[in-house]
């Protein structure tokens, strides 16, 4: 879902997670930044494996607010990884509170200087 900051992207999001857990679906719901400090920590802590297979295991992985906090270059590489693992046969969906465009996707995984 792409619009503009407050039009409810979040709350849908949240409803539709909810829905999936009512009909017995393996969901977790993150923000974008929480869940690559996540990877990262893993990482460090050498959890990073068991983390990657928590996370695949999931048949809905809903994350929010995707480029509203850029990424290192490290953080973003986890999580396109997570998003290549997950779109293999999952569904997921992706929620960001800026314009889209293409062209500067890599604009997300950076951080600034």
């Amino acid at each position: 879902m792409i619009s503009q900051p407050g039009r409810g992207k979040t709350h849908l999001a949240a409803a539709l997670g909810i829905q999936a857990c009512q009909m017995g679906k393996k969901v977790r719901f993150y923000r974008v930044s929480d869940l690559i400090t996540q990877l990262l920590e893993a990482r460090e802590e050498k959890l990073l494996i068991h983390m990657k297979k928590s996370l695949s295991a999931l048949e809905l992985l809903v994350l929010d607010e995707l480029g509203y906090v850029p990424a290192s270059k490290a953080g973003g590489e986890l999580f396109f990884d997570v998003i290549s693992q997950a779109y293999i046969g999952k569904e997921e969906r992706i929620q960001k509170q800026k314009k889209y465009d293409k062209s500067k996707w890599g604009f997300f995984f950076q951080a600034k200087a």
